[in-house]
Order: structure tokens, then C-alpha cells, then sequence
């Protein structure tokens, strides 16, 4: 028998239904790291993947696609849902297919659903780099060549590029390109394919030497900011430039950039996070000390060097510390991770939050919090935000083959207590997962793609979606809601599907919580008359009188719980709910209730998607 307590509020008098947005779904994710969702398993290879977010809780992936004579670039975009979202083709939408060679593509959002993507092109004489976009419905954007529009019409080579978003309705793309040495160029592209930046676009670097590892942010004017790893002088050393939405020079930044650090020996793989205020943050690792470890250095969009000169140590530990990758925390600093060898004979990962002003929250560790400690060798890290000032963290971990692995850190330097602290596997199939891509889902959690080998002969490419607690499919479905007969639409009952994590013996979830909604005018009323209002449902307190907030578009939208019910190990539940009022004559006012399925002794929390009585 279902254990219920229920609640009873009394503010809730209007039939007014204000009707809410779907709330993200992952009901055709795979809830098993061991399947996972097959985006593209045509023949012989699919290999390289990117990724970038829809906006709407889904991502569009690209990726090499060798299934016909020629390598050639495809994408697909899967819905929040895990679903194919309509207009795109199973096994993926053809990107560009010419005769020749299409290497190593890079996707950025276009702001409106669908993504620009860019790669490099072998259908001339030397490598170019060719860009295009596509919808939100899985067609060419008006405007754009049907195999792609070249960014550059300079002869030299190009290496494979980096791309962003402008935040302007258009992209920034970025490579390298043979000169004396090798050389940086950008190009800045519109919504409609047309270049902005001239024909053969802007010189970043041309100094001499060789200008490396380019690395790009937007400044949300419509520029960007750059970093590279630069071999003018006698050492490699991190430098910087900014070029504003029109490609010129912003105001005090030199020719061919900043020094951003050039102290003794080398520094290598320099990556950029937005500061939110048209700089940057930028991270490293730097030999100076004899051994690698992992510096940072602030900039503003005027060039000025915001912390220590020549850099901040993040993390002088013991051994090697390499490869940094660094994202916004969203509150103008920036959480970077790493690969670190201070605990040999492998290597682990290891993080930490930096602030805008240099300094590192407290209760984070000195020289980073251990984000993966498990055994062999775990590499190739990737950060993504979580929105509230923490992010979760993947890697590569070759604990048993290749495979991607997760872990979650807070705004406060921990590792949930209630995840494994060696992480959570998103894909361990037979045989490798490798090259992992990610992208925000917008509520915390992440879509993954990356290519996989569990077929023994081929690669191909895979996705799965977890939630910001690393979960797979946590969230409860709902079943229906109906109307009670012959009451006059004053009651309905209300079922859902249990969570994943719903599991016996073992459970995972204390209870669910139902939420009704309330209608604007009434939440209005009850906010007036002193009732508390919430924006996290962890802050929910049982028994007492409040709502819950939820923001969607610059829109607020409200929710009231009206029962618990225990989790009780069974496949589905129900419960007889009171909507917001009776039906009468000539109208049949609808209530909306969704199910949260919550952890007792942590705040874990997962919410159904919404449905109406009907």
C-alpha cells in the first residue's frame, strides 16, 4: 500500500491555470553506462566527435564519418529527451561531403537551436578550414554553400580550427596557419555565411617563431579574446590579444599580442575561460620551477594583467602537473582541472576554483581538490558548469580499457559524499571510449558524446546524459493525471513511474514529493501574506507553508506541495489530488502536478516532467 502524508493549504481559491513550460525530460536516455545512446553506428569508422548545446537542454554533436569513399562531416541533434529532434536523420545529417577529405570538425551554438560548425578541408591545393551552419531543424542555414564557406582565401595550409560563439548571432573561428613559421588568423562569420573579418580574415600572430595551442573566448561584444603558446623568444611563453566585433586591435593591446607570461623556460598548453565582463582567465602548465605545475594569469578586455605578474601559482604539488582545461564559474572566476602525477606510478585529476580576484575560495584544498584518485592512469579532463559556482568533471580513465568517467565537485571545493570518490563511470562498454565531448544540459547536469569501439572492428559514435548528481534516468515519469468521476473536476489521480534509483533492496530515494501548481494571481496573494518562497526545492520543508519558485524565460512560475509519498521499492505510484478548483459552467479550468523524487540524507532531487488533469 502507498505510504502518503498529505498537505493541505488553504491559499489556493482562483481557477486561473497558467500554463508552464515542459520541464527537460531523459526518459530515452539509457540508464546503464554500459549502453548508452548509439547516435551513429553506420559502417567503417565515426571518430572525433564535438559537441555543443541546443539551448533547450539537448546538444548537436558533429563528427568524421567515414561511411562513404571520402571522410566527411556529420552532425545530429539530440533532444533533451535523448530523442532525435525532428527534421534530423538518424545516423546523422550530412555536414559537407565533397570528394576530398573533411577532418576534425568544431561546433559551436548559433544562438537560435541549431550550431555552426567548422573543419579542416582537403578539397584544395594545401588544407583550408571551411565553416558551416545548421539549423534547429537539421537543414542548411539560407545563405551558407552547400559544402561550406571557406573562411579564408589565403594559399598557405591551415590546421584544424577552434570556433565560438560571437554571442551575437554569429561565430569566431580560429587556426593555424604555415608562414615563416606557423602563424594565427581568425575570421569572424554572420548568421548568413558572409565574412566579416576580410577575405583572407585577421592576423592574431604573426610573429616570429610559431604561434601553438590557439585558444579563443567570446567577450560578449561581439570580439574575442585569444591565447596562445608562442616560440618568438628563447623559451615557449603564454601570450594573448583581443580583437573587438569590427576584427581591429582593442585599445592597449600590442601588435601580435600580450605577454602574459614569459618567465624561465617553457610554458605549455595554455587554455581560456570568459570572466563575463569582456576578459578572461587563462591557465597553464609552466616549467619554471623545473617540473610542471599549473599557473594562471587574469585579464581584462583593455589589456590590463590583473593578478601576480607573469602568473599565479594554482598548483606547485610534487610531480607533473599538465594540461589544464578551464571553464566559467559564473560568477567571474573560473574552475580549472588538470591531469596531476603527484601520486605515482599514474596520474590523476585534480581541480580548483579561482575567483576573479585571484584568490581561491575557502575549504578548497591548497593545490586542488583530488577530483579522481582511482587506480592506473585518468586523463584528458573536461569541465562543465554546474550554475551554481561548481561543475562537474569527466575524464578518460584506463582503469579497465578506456573509458569516461564523472565526477561532481560544489562552489565549495567537494566531492558529493554520497559519489564514489574514484568517480562515476558515464560509459565502461567493452573495449575504448575516447576523445569525450560535453556540454551543459542548462539544469547542472551534462550530455557526453564520444567514440566508441565496443563493436571490436569500428568506431562509432556514442551519447548519454547525467544529471548534476551524476545520475543516469534518476527522474520519475509521469503516467497520467485523470479526472475523478462525477466529482466535477475537483479531483484527479495522479500517477507516476518510479525513479531509476526506485531499487530494491537498495533505494536510493526516500520519498517523492508532489507538487501542484499555482496560479499566478494566487501565488501573488500568498507571497503578500508573508508566504516563504523557495528556489531550490532542497529548501522545501515538510510541513510547512510555502512555494517554490521556478524562473523559465524572465518568467516566474510557482509550485505548492501538497503530498509525500515513501518510496517503497514498487514500478509506479498513485495519489488522489484536489485541483485548484471545480469545474463549472462553461469552463473546465486545468491544474498542473509534476513528481520529485528526492534523497533524504543528501540533497538530491529530480523532477518529472509536468502534465495537466485532463
Amino acid at each position: 500500500m502507498t505510504a502518503i502524508r498529505f498537505r493541505f493549504l488553504p491559499i489556493l481559491t482562483l481557477a486561473l491555470f497558467v500554463l508552464l513550460w515542459p520541464r527537460p525530460s531523459h526518459a530515452v536516455w539509457p540508464h546503464d553506462p554500459a549502453v548508452n545512446l548509439p547516435l551513429c553506428t553506420q559502417p567503417n569508422d565515426q571518430g572525433y566527435p564535438s559537441i555543443a548545446s541546443d539551448g533547450s537542454g539537448g546538444a548537436i554533436i558533429a563528427w568524421m564519418d567515414a561511411r562513404a569513399s571520402s571522410v566527411d562531416i556529420y552532425a545530429l541533434r539530440v533532444l533533451a529527451s535523448g530523442a532525435i529532434a525532428p527534421g534530423w536523420t538518424a545516423g546523422g545529417v550530412v555536414v559537407c561531403n565533397d570528394a576530398s577529405n573533411q577532418f576534425y570538425p568544431v561546433v559551436c551554438p548559433d544562438g537560435a537551436g541549431g550550431a555552426f560548425i567548422a573543419w579542416e578541408d582537403l578539397r584544395g591545393s594545401a588544407s583550408d578550414v571551411y565553416a558551416s551552419r545548421m539549423t534547429a531543424a537539421g537543414t542548411l542555414a539560407p545563405g551558407w554553400p552547400a559544402s561550406g564557406q571557406p573562411v579564408s582565401n589565403s594559399s598557405n595550409a591551415k590546421m584544424p580550427p577552434v570556433i565560438r560563439s560571437d554571442m551575437k548571432g554569429g561565430a569566431i573561428v580560429e587556426w593555424q596557419e604555415t608562414g615563416a613559421g606557423l602563424d594565427l588568423y581568425a575570421q569572424r562569420l554572420d548568421g548568413f555565411g558572409m565574412v566579416e573579418w576580410g577575405p583572407s580574415g585577421k592576423a592574431v600572430c604573426t610573429a616570429a617563431g610559431n604561434q601553438e595551442i590557439p585558444a579563443l573566448t567570446a567577450d560578449d561584444l561581439g570580439g574575442a579574446l585569444f591565447a596562445w603558446v608562442d616560440g618568438r623568444g628563447a623559451n615557449r611563453d603564454i601570450y594573448a590579444l583581443h580583437l573587438l566585433s569590427n576584427g581591429s586591435r582593442a585599445g592597449g593591446w600590442p601588435v601580435d599580442g600580450l605577454v602574459v607570461c614569459n618567465a624561465a623556460t617553457d610554458q605549455n598548453d595554455v587554455t581560456i575561460a570568459p570572466d563575463g565582463a569582456a576578459g578572461a582567465i587563462l591557465a597553464w602548465d609552466d616549467l619554471r620551477a623545473g617540473n610542471a605545475d599549473i599557473y594562471g594569469q587574469h585579464l581584462d578586455g583593455s589589456a590590463s594583467v590583473l593578478w601576480t605578474a607573469n602568473g599565479l601559482a594554482l598548483c606547485s604539488a610534487s610531480g607533473q602537473q599538465t594540461t589544464p582545461v578551464a571553464a566559467p564559474d559564473g560568477f567571474g572566476g573560473a574552475l580549472i582541472a588538470w591531469i596531476d602525477q603527484r601520486n605515482p606510478p599514474g596520474s590523476d585529476v585534480y581541480g580548483i576554483r579561482v575567483l576573479g580576484s585571484g584568490t581561491v575560495p575557502n575549504y578548497w584544498p591548497v593545490n586542488g581538490q583530488v577530483i579522481a584518485l582511482g587506480p592506473a592512469y585518468q586523463f584528458s579532463p573536461i569541465v562543465i558548469p554546474d550554475g551554481t559556482g561548481g561543475a562537474i568533471v569527466a575524464w578518460t580513465d584506463n582503469r579497465s580499457g578506456d573509458d569516461v568517467y564523472a565526477q561532481h565537485v560544489s562552489a565549495g571545493g567537494n566531492i558529493d559524499f554520497q559519489l564514489p570518490q574514484d568517480g562515476v563511470p558515464v560509459a565502461d562498454a567493452p573495449d575504448d571510449q575516447q576523445l569525450a565531448v560535453a556540454t551543459g544540459d542548462g539544469g547542472g547536469g551534462a550530455i557526453f558524446a564520444w567514440h566508441d569501439n565496443r563493436k571490436h572492428v569500428e568506431l562509432d559514435i556514442y551519447a548519454q546524459h547525467v544529471d548534476r548528481w551524476i545520475q543516469m534516468g534518476a527522474e520519475p515519469s509521469m503516467a497520467s493525471v485523470r479526472d475523478v468521476p462525477n466529482d466535477q473536476g475537483g479531483r484527479v489521480k495522479v500517477s507516476w513511474n518510479a525513479s531509476a534509483l526506485d531499487l530494491d533492496p537498495i533505494s536510493y530515494l526516500s520519498d517523492y514529493v508532489v507538487l501542484r501548481s499555482v496560479p499566478a494571481a494566487a501565488a501573488a496573494a500568498a507571497i503578500a501574506g508573508g508566504t516563504a518562497v523557495v528556489t531550490d526545492a532542497a529548501d522545501l520543508v515538510d510541513g510547512a507553508t510555502m512555494l517554490l519558485e521556478i524562473s523559465y524565460q524572465n518568467q516566474s512560475y510557482y509550485w505548492e506541495q501538497i503530498a509525500d509519498v515513501y518510496a517503497v521499492h514498487t514500478a509506479g505510484y498513485s495519489l488522489t489530488a484536489s485541483t485548484t478548483s471545480d469545474s463549472l459552467g462553461g469552463s473546465n479550468p486545468r491544474t498542473a502536478f509534476m513528481v520529485e523524487a528526492r534523497q533524504g540524507y543528501y540533497p538530491g532531487y529530480w523532477f518529472s516532467k509536468k502534465v495537466c488533469d485532463s
